[in-house]
Parts: structure tokens; sequence; C-alpha cells
């Protein structure tokens, strides 16, 4: 049954309700991205449909395609919510330069309607998901999808998920991969009102530890010596902060990871890996919660290995002073970098 409702739910992602674009592609100077749900978006250096917006009572408005593939692991949840709303799959796919650092400003609006009688007032759009911008750099002939979720009880505070399309075992998968947010100021506060049925708060949460920030890996351009068995930031309850658990059981090797969003500041990180060279095993634990400042608003919380060492960093979103050397994280090479374990010696 899921293989056939995943079926119908691609017919609606690629089906009628697309508009396809007739533009030359060059995968050795661009990449392609897939935004879905079609916040306000835009897109630094990319002409861009600035008011373009998808609410629960708009019409089906046609797709933006580009001829993006559609990976294995397509969010089936995030797509059948997408499509009970709407009818099909809302999304726009856009041509980027490679190579470059690529902002993405996004907010997400809602209908406001109300009625007097058989009168239809029309009022301001509800803000869903409040301004926000973030930054990355897409590699040449890569393909990536971005996705804004909302989080339960918090709006107008989101997630927003940046994923790239990796083919893993001859199979297009989607791994989700950390950005820098830019001067987003999205600390969230407890509730103080009685938690609802169905809201998980964990005891991380319940101290007031939950913060906008990120984590991620990735052991092609920082750590290719060595192949990652399994991972958790935290208690890993949160969306993409720990391993999957069955690719665990199935020895399957994790090449990069990441989430950024609200999320709770993870108090340890947990670490298993194979050293490529001499298929030696390692994996360390890591308390974090002192090695940490108080306040890790839109840092990046990022580890390498080299050989049997865990290296772990926190990644500033400024850049560094064009005086100093770059960072020996690579994926951040730009960008200001503390390493907070091992000890660095005195």
């Amino acid at each position: 049954m899921k293989q056939v409702h995943f079926v119908s739910l691609l017919v609606l992602l690629c089906g009628c309700s697309s508009q396809p674009i007739h533009s030359s592609y060059d995968p050795l100077t661009q990449a392609r991205i897939r935004i879905y749900k079609g916040p306000l978006v835009h897109i630094s250096g990319v002409e861009t449909d600035s008011k373009y917006y998808y609410s629960a009572s708009a019409p089906s408005l046609p797709n933006r395609t580009i001829g993006m593939p559609v990976p294995k692991n397509a969010d089936h949840d995030l797509l059948s919510s997408l499509a009970g709303n709407f009818g099909y799959v809302p999304y726009r796919e856009y041509f980027v330069p490679a190579n470059k650092e690529l902002a993405i400003v996004s907010k997400s609006v809602g209908s406001n309607t109300s009625s007097i009688g058989n009168v239809v007032i029309q009022g301001e759009p509800l803000l869903l998901c409040r301004q926000t911008e973030i930054r990355f750099i897409p590699q040449a002939g890569k393909d990536y999808d971005f996705t804004v979720v909302p989080i339960p009880f918090k709006g107008p505070e989101c997630n927003l998920r940046l994923r790239e399309f990796v083919n893993e075992g001859g199979e297009l998968t989607a791994v989700s991969i950390p950005y820098t947010p830019i001067n987003s100021g999205m600390q969230v506060s407890i509730p103080t009102t009685p938690i609802n049925a169905g809201m998980h708060l964990t005891a991380s949460a319940m101290r007031g530890n939950i913060v906008h920030h990120s984590f991620g890996f990735n052991t092609i351009t920082d750590s290719p010596s060595v192949e990652v068995l399994d991972y958790q930031y935290g208690d890993g309850t949160h969306f993409e902060t720990g391993a999957e658990r069955e690719r665990v059981a199935l020895g399957q090797v994790f090449v990069r990871g990441g989430v950024s969003g609200v999320m709770p500041r993870g108090d340890t990180l947990y670490v298993k890996w194979r050293d490529k060279h001499s298929h030696h095993i390692y994996q360390d634990r890591v308390a974090l919660r002192n090695r940490m400042p108080r306040d890790i608003s839109d840092l990046t919380v990022y580890f390498l290995i080299k050989g049997p060492q865990l290296y772990v960093y926190l990644i500033y979103p400024e850049l560094k002073k064009d005086s100093e050397p770059d960072g020996p994280v690579i994926t951040y090479r730009h960008q200001k970098q503390v390493q907070i374990y091992p000890d660095l010696p005195k």
C-alpha cells in the first residue's frame, strides 16, 4: 500500500500541474534547486517569483519545472500534506550559479479571509513562517531541495531543511546538509501553556535549551579517509540529528548529514566511524555542555574525523578576517571556526 500511495504522490509531483521551462543547463557552471510549497522566495542572482505563494484557498497554480529528478526518499509526510492541502504538490525549480555563495530568503504566508453573511472579506495574509535567510555554496552539477516546515505550537517559527541529491548504491537519495543562517533571531522560548496532546518536548526542551542553530558533517570534503557508521547529536529525537536506525542496522555508511532550525541544544555528540585504510572501527562520545557557549544562536556544531581522532567545531556565521588563514573545516573555510574538541594545547 505504501508503494501505491507514493506512486500517486509522484504523479501529483510530476504530473499535470507543471509548467516546463525550456532552458539550457550547464552542469559545469550551474546547480539546480527545488523549492517545495512555494513560500515567498528570493534567491540571490536568480530571477524568482517574488510575489508567488501558495495558500490552501488558492487555485492550483502551475509548478515551475526544469527537469529535476525525484529522490527515492522524497518526504512522504510532506508530500502527503501538500497534496492534501492543494490537490497536488506545489514546488518551483531553478537553475543557480555553482561554486559561489547563494542566499535564499524565504517567508511563508497564508490566506486570511472572513465572512459577514454572503460577503467574503480578504484580510492581510497571515504570517506562517517569519522571514529568514540562509546561505550555502551549491556545487556544479548537483541538485538540491529546500523546504520550510512550520513547527507545531511555535508559529511563526519554522524549521528550514536543505538537502543535496546524492547517488548511494545506485539509487538517488536526498541527504540533509548544513547551511549558514543569517541574522535569523529565531531563538524560541518554551510556552507556559499546558502541553497539548501530540506535542513532544524533550528534557532539553523543558529546560529552555531550544535555539536556532545547525548541526552537520561532510566526509567528502572534510573527512575523506573515513566512513561514518553511526552518529547522534543530543538525544537524537529531533529531525535529522541522528543516523537512521534502519541504515545503521544494514551497515550502510553516512557520507554527510545535517539540519538547521529551531531545535534542542545537544549536550552530547556520539560518532562511530571506520578508517578506510586500516579498516579499524572507532567511536567517541563527547560531552558538549561545558564546551559550548551559553548562547549558540545561529552557530553550527560540526564534526570532522582524521584517522582515530574526532574533532568538533563551532562555525560562526560571520566571515573570518582576510588576514587569517582558512580554517580546517573546508566546507566553511571562509567563516570563523572554533575547535571545541579535543582540547587545544595551552
